[in-house]
């Protein structure tokens, strides 16, 4: 017996009445809600994983997935989101609560909670000065993170934490260069995670879930060398550049325009290829000093209370390179000729963090320095840059 076809448009043959004409059109309306309702289908998991596009699976076999990772037992949940767009340095005084929750669960039980944020900063190697900006917290944010507490992987805008760093560390210290360890989730970090599964005979994902931690956990070492700094040092060490053939960025983001001007051409001076940016959110200022692909980034900027000549350290990791140049800078302002006296201080900051070249924040504690030193500063880093770039400096490495 053949059964004859449905269909599901309201205009029928000649031979349909009035009433199969109404039974039709409710047999469609029917399946057109049906179809869009939430129900899972039948080739559908309540805990599909949308990231590797298969049933999520927690075996440890050969060749096994990922696996998803459940939120660590006593994360806070407490969700505070602030604007920095048009000011990166607010600061945030509502949400104490989450405030004190976030440095509790870090072991940071001082009796107030400024004496808590001061300790945190310490302990990050922030700006210290006991007040939750905006940087501070989304520092704090970050430190929640455990390697293992969430799948790693890269997108856009990346994924950044503590988690991310302790990886790269761990990957650096095999020998497997996931760039400068700054917590950040780039395409440098998933191509030495993808080149650690394929020598470990993980599936080669770019993906760090439970697997890859309990892989990196058995193999990782006890190495505090980072493959990275060797590597920053290296170059430094077979670089045949001099000061002519550089690029430098210098940047500031506002208020600067004269001082940063009169650096460049002291530098332009020497053949040095120079240009300037100013953007007040240090973020967008680093990404656009990357756009640029300089060899050296200066960092100019008034900060009150502080005189010091600032490089790239956090995460137990240092820039190798941005330790060497900072020394160099603070020698020559505090040579004869200049006669100005900086520190040198290791940093995470964002214009630090985030740029991917040699870079240096000079920190001066009021705008009247640079109305009345810009010239002795820019000669400060121009023999700076010089020696840096010498065959003789580079001998003693």
């Amino acid at each position: 017996m053949v059964w004859p076809m449905q269909n599901d448009s309201p205009h029928l043959g000649r031979d349909s009445t009035g009433e199969e004409r109404e039974a039709v059109n409710s047999q469609a309306e029917h399946r057109r809600r049906h179809e869009h309702s939430a129900q899972i289908r039948s080739n559908e998991h309540s805990n599909f994983d949308p990231i590797q596009r298969r049933k999520t699976s927690s075996k440890n076999s050969w060749g096994k997935t990922q696996g998803t990772t459940p939120a660590r037992p006593g994360t806070p949940s407490i969700i505070f989101r602030v604007d920095t767009s048009t000011n990166p340095s607010l600061e945030i005084t509502p949400n104490d609560v989450a405030t004190a929750t976030r440095l509790e669960a870090l072991g940071f039980t001082s009796d107030t909670l400024e004496d808590r944020i001061t300790a945190f900063q310490q302990s990050r190697a922030l700006p210290v000065t006991g007040v939750l900006d905006a940087h501070t917290w989304k520092t704090l944010i970050e430190a929640g993170f455990r390697l293992g507490d969430r799948l790693l992987y890269i997108r856009h805008p990346f994924m950044r934490g503590e988690d991310i760093a302790t990886l790269q560390n761990k990957l650096g210290s095999l020998g497997f260069d996931a760039g400068r360890v700054d917590g950040i989730f780039g395409p440098e970090t998933s191509k030495a995670l993808k080149e650690f599964q394929r020598n470990t005979g993980l599936p080669v994902d770019g993906i760090c879930g439970p697997t890859t931690v309990e892989e990196l956990s058995r193999v990782f070492g006890r190495s505090e060398t980072n493959v990275h700094s060797v590597r920053e040092l290296e170059l430094i060490r077979t670089q045949t550049r001099s000061l002519s053939e550089l690029s430098v960025a210098v940047i500031h983001q506002g208020f600067l325009d004269a001082s940063a001007e009169l650096i460049r051409t002291t530098l332009a001076s020497n053949g040095a290829h120079v240009q300037t940016s100013m953007h007040p959110d240090p973020s967008k200022l680093a990404s656009l000093c990357n756009a640029q692909q300089a060899d050296v980034c200066i960092h100019i900027e008034e900060q009150p209370g502080k005189t010091e000549i600032r490089y790239y350290e956090g995460f137990s990791y240092s820039s190798s390179s941005g330790l060497l140049l900072a020394k160099l800078i603070s020698k020559h302002m505090k040579a004869p000729e200049c006669d100005l006296r900086v520190d040198v201080v290791g940093m995470n900051v964002p214009v630090l963090r985030e740029t991917k070249m040699t870079a240096v924040s000079i920190s001066i504690q009021d705008a009247s320095f640079w109305v009345l030193h810009t010239l002795r500063t820019a000669k400060a880093i121009r023999a700076a840059l010089e020696e840096w770039t010498s065959s003789d400096f580079r001998h003693h490495i």
